[in-house]
């Protein structure tokens, strides 16, 4: 067996589309993690997920930290560059809220940008290289504290939505969690463009890469999955290198490296309320959705 298809779990299903969308598969280089920090600090980025997420915080920061114990421990999962959960440590430490902070991320580059990230903005926290699904076991090996909370923000999107029940097993009575999505019952049109750019090409081309495939082998566009309501960022195969033969692909087939959910506000609600209490809020323009819960 070649020792690509051990690295890239991939599975053939119908329409000749191959699967490589572990979110774990686009953060597992430098070169990846460059890639990733450049595209959220692209235009096209900033003007969908980031700048709507930054707003929605904003506008409801009063309420987060008002649920916050003073002595909580407040994890990131899956930290990116951490300026969303640091303001909500600034405006927790306003309220005389001093907070353990913790930093999960996979790719050590990222990780290192968050920690110093949150060292300038005067905030001291212990950063793990890990992917955040092993929270059960990080929640074990940090200092004991009367609440936790835990932002996981849009990555909620990225994995599938029984994330949530896995983070729920390392959560106590009285514990918050935030998450968000992109409302799939907006414009699907608009939100598709926002994956359709270089910048996030040239993110998810290392993905294919390491199969083999040079830059002019491969098309990259995005579609919307009706079935599952993800949208897919993908590469069309125009020509197929040799090495690339063994995997099993074809000219036409589609590589899917990467998708990201778009659950109307009916499916977001009723599967955070199959976990936790709490409630929806919105974005001014209702395009962005988060839930803000307990256990």
């Amino acid at each position: 067996m070649s020792v690509l298809s051990l690295t890239y779990p991939m599975s053939l299903l119908k329409d000749n589309k191959w699967y490589l969308n572990d979110s774990k598969l686009c953060y597992l280089t430098d070169e990846q993690a460059k890639d990733y920090l450049a595209l959220t600090g692209s235009k096209e980025y900033s003007a969908g997920m980031h700048d709507a997420e930054t707003m929605l915080i904003s506008n409801n920061i009063d309420m987060i930290v008002s649920g916050i114990h003073e002595k909580a421990k407040l994890f990131d999962l899956g930290c990116g560059d951490a300026l969303k959960t640091i303001d909500i440590l600034k405006h927790a430490r306003k309220r005389g809220k001093d907070l353990d902070f913790y930093l999960v991320d996979i790719n050590q580059i990222i990780l290192k940008t968050a920690m110093t990230n949150s060292r300038q903005a005067g905030f001291n926290p212990r950063g793990f290289q890990s992917d955040f699904c092993r929270f059960e076991y990080l929640v074990k090996v940090t200092r004991p504290a009367p609440q936790t909370v835990v932002y996981l923000g849009a990555n909620y999107v990225n994995k599938d939505p029984s994330i949530l029940a896995n983070i729920r097993r390392g959560m106590q009575s009285g514990d918050l969690i935030y998450f968000s999505a992109q409302n799939g019952d907006g414009d699907i049109e608009r939100i598709l463009k926002q994956y359709d750019n270089l910048s996030m090409r040239n993110w998810l081309f290392h993905t294919v890469k390491k199969l083999g495939f040079r830059p002019d082998d491969v098309q990259y566009f995005v579609g919307f999955n009706h079935d599952t309501s993800d949208i897919e960022m993908k590469f069309r195969i125009c020509d197929l290198p040799e090495k690339s033969r063994c995997l099993g692909f074809d000219v036409g087939d589609e590589l899917v490296v990467a998708t990201s959910r778009k659950p109307t506000l009916d499916q977001f609600r009723r599967t955070a309320e199959e976990y936790f209490s709490g409630q929806v809020l919105f974005s001014p323009d209702r395009s962005y959705v988060a839930f803000l819960g307990q256990k």
